[in-house]
């Protein structure tokens, strides 16, 4: 009988044996299965922790933990085979921790709430809940875990409590669905793709109690379009906004040194963006670069250029002054111009016949914004000729100065220099070659030779920029596709003296709305030029400009011209002389940015635009100290110009770093001390070292006992890098 009774109970337990499922080693033998009437296992649980037990409770779909103290961390949660029929959640008042993965992948709970017992949440905890809508992260959490809510996919908010220092690595990475995030003050860094992949954030608001934001943190976040910097942030990381298409504006705060590789890399939209003087690193690849970013730099040229050695390629650059120190030196066959300060310069490759130079090639190093004057004379011969694509296809360059003695400038000299804004022309010009200016997309501000005669082929093509400009009265022709594609061209006046329009001239000029013609063309001078006409792409056909005004001469070939076409005109004869009467300062100039001043003519109401020069260097009677330096970091002052009313920013140095302590100590054995040091606001040890601690040991505050009779040295060492060495005789 009692044979039996053992096999009996063996089976029996070897059938409950083999019914139980495989769990974490430190939790599967403390596992215990109920079966219901039906022998389905509706009721598991077991020990999640040395003091906190788990239930579950298969028919109700319901977990349950209880007991007081930390959850542990898993590889794999005990209930891990069943995470798919979790769909509720009870966590009783008393535990203390969520263990890492410990609801990882539980793609069915949509709820959790947590006790105010909870102070840490570990290392992806809630990773993989793609069902979880809401969590309640009560106000004693600590810490949160690195991935601790990757790939919740519902989650639509979150509130992080103001006891969180930190959010780590992945935290909130790709919940997609995530539309709003408050982050609280006190929290210090951001962690690399904290909020990586989540598509739908909106807005991000960070305090000023955050110093560093690590790399990739808002990488892709598809739709976040506000943005607001801690005002103490250090460094702006490697690809943190990185993809981030609808963000269009950031305002970067002066605690930044530093913008890394592919920080904005993919933000299309972001098309300006203004960098501090205090950036003193920036990656060439920080920016989305392209024709259509303006970036503007609060410093100088030359700090600029000490900044970055980059081609910044399309980019316009804007700087506070783009005034160098230069000085020039005739090398061989080129004419060479050197900054004293940053040391980057320009040249000018030229030839020499018959006592007269042609400029036959420009080079530059400089990577930043540039003003050039081209000399009139090299080595006492007079340049009289700007060379066929000599200077052309230059991005840094933004005006030129061509001296009083030029005569020719030759096809397609500047043709490319994207960003360049303001030519000025002399009188003594009298050829202007072909494509001269084309693809000078920033240009808006030329004044024309008086001297010459013929507007060429493509000389204006693709000048996006250009307004106005004024026709000087001596030019009998103007070629084919001199104006083509200035799509910003408003206005224009085309004197008695032209007699020939060709094909296509103003074609795409959508915008050329006010225009003036004299009496020098004939109506068939017309037929190809279409001015005052829109071009229909869908279509392959030009129809009249709605908003085009030609003002003409009575029984005028542009009156003829204007009637067929069906464009409006107004009979009013072109000035021979403009009466410009006062002008109107559109902007105004400072003592870093030259001004405009524009003229309407009393008669015929055509407009010019000339420059106004900059006032004069910064003139600043006061500085205030709005950041005082330390060893560790350089301080900052600021004053305001008594001439243009700027406020202008530069950088105080830190202050040199100094360390005093005495030079030697006498102490007895099991006897201690405490060496004062001495050193400058800001500073602080670092490190107390001893060479020999079986003689002398030494704590973080420079105590020292001795250990046993002999000597020893103790070196210290500052934040800022100073160290000192005090010898150490132990009696």
């Amino acid at each position: 009988m009692k044979k039996k009774l053992v096999i009996c109970m063996l089976s029996a337990t070897m059938a409950l044996s083999l019914s139980i499922p495989t769990f974490a080693k430190d939790t599967e033998e403390n596992v215990k299965v109920t079966a219901g009437e039906t022998d389905v296992q509706s009721s598991l649980s077991g020990t999640c922790g040395e003091n906190v037990k788990w239930n579950l409770n298969r028919n109700t779909h319901s977990l349950t933990i209880t007991g007081k103290g930390e959850m542990n961390d898993f590889d794999e949660s005990p209930w891990k085979d069943y995470e798919d029929e979790i769909y509720n959640v009870i966590i009783q008042n008393g535990v203390t921790s969520i263990g890492g993965l410990a609801f990882s992948a539980c793609s069915n709970i949509e709820n959790m709430e947590l006790p105010v017992s909870v102070t840490s949440i570990g290392n992806g905890a809630f990773s993989g809940c793609k069902s979880l809508k809401n969590i309640n992260i009560p106000t004693n959490v600590t810490s949160i875990g690195d991935a601790a809510f990757e790939e919740c996919s519902n989650l639509t908010s979150i509130e992080i409590p103001n006891s969180v220092k930190d959010i780590k690595d992945y935290t909130f990475s790709g919940c997609n669905k995530l539309k709003d995030v408050k982050i609280p003050d006190g929290i210090k860094t951001i962690g690399e793709y904290a909020f990586g992949e989540c598509t739908d954030l909106l807005s991000i608001i960070m305090p000023d109690s955050i110093t560093d934001v690590e790399k990739s943190a808002f990488w892709k976040c598809e739709s976040l379009s506000n943005v607001k910097l801690s005002a103490k942030l250090k460094s702006i990381k490697s690809s943190v906004f990185s993809e981030c298409i609808v963000l269009s504006n950031i305002e970067i705060p002066e605690s930044v040194t530093s913008i890394e590789d592919g920080a904005f890399n993919g933000c299309d939209k972001l098309n300006n963006i203004e960098i501090p003087r205090t950036v003193t690193s920036l990656s060439d690849e920080a920016f989305n670069v392209s024709e259509d970013l303006h970036i503007i730099y609060d410093g100088t040229g030359c700090e600029w250029e000490k900044l970055t050695d980059a081609d910044w390629n399309d980019v316009y650059i804007e700087v506070q002054s783009m005034s160098h120190k230069l000085k020039s030196k005739v090398v061989g066959s080129k004419i060479v111009y050197t900054c004293e300060d940053c040391g980057k310069s320009y040249s000018f490759e030229y030839s020499v016949s018959n006592g007269e130079a042609t400029i036959k090639k420009f080079e530059s190093t400089f990577a930043g914004p540039i003003e050039i004057k081209i000399p009139a004379t090299i080595n006492g011969n007079k340049v009289k000729t700007i060379g066929d694509s000599s200077i052309n296809y230059n991005n840094t360059l933004r005006s030129v100065e061509i001296p009083d003695g030029v005569t020719t400038i030759e096809h397609f000299s500047f043709a490319g220099c994207i960003n360049l804004r303001s030519v000025k022309i002399p009188d003594s010009v009298t050829q202007i070659g072909d494509t001269v200016f084309q693809d000078c997309y920033k240009l808006t501000n030329i004044t024309l030779s008086k001297g010459f005669k013929k507007i060429g082929v493509g000389l204006f093509n693709k000048c996006y920029s250009l307004e106005s400009i004024e026709i000087p009265d001596g030019v009998t022709e103007m070629a084919s596709y001199a104006f083509e594609d200035c799509r910003n061209l408003k206005s224009i006046v085309i004197p008695d003296s032209v007699i020939k329009i060709s094909w296509e001239t103003f074609n795409g000029c959508n915008n050329l709305t006010k225009i003036t013609i004299g009496k020098g063309m004939t109506y068939d001078a017309f037929k190809n030029t279409r001015i005052g006409q829109l071009y229909d792409k869908a279509n392959d056909k030009y129809e009249t400009n709605p908003d085009a005004i030609i003002f003409c001469g009575n029984g005028s070939g542009a009156q003829e011209y204007a009637e067929k076409n069906n464009i409006h005109y107004e009979l009013t004869l072109p000035c021979a002389v403009h009466d410009w009467g006062e002008g109107k300062i559109t902007q105004k100039a400072t003592c870093s940015k030259k001004g405009r001043e524009t003229y309407t003519c009393k008669i015929c109401g055509a407009d010019q635009t000339k420059e106004i020069p900059m006032l004069s260097a910064h003139k600043i009677s006061k500085w205030k100290v709005t950041k005082s330096p330390t060893v560790m970091k350089a301080g900052q002052k600021a004053g305001k110009c008594s001439i243009c009313g700027q406020t202008i920013r530069q950088s105080i140095k830190k202050i040199p770093a100094t360390i005093s302590a005495k030079k030697s100590i006498t102490l007895k054995v099991k006897k201690s001390t405490t060496i004062k040091v001495k050193y400058q606001k800001g500073d602080g040890i670092k490190s107390w070292i001893s060479n020999n601690k079986k003689i002398v040991t030494v704590s973080k505050s420079g105590k020292v006992i001795g250990k046993k009779k002999g000597k020893a040295v103790l070196t210290v060492k500052l934040k800022s890098g100073k160290t000192a060495k005090v010898k150490v005789t132990v009696k």
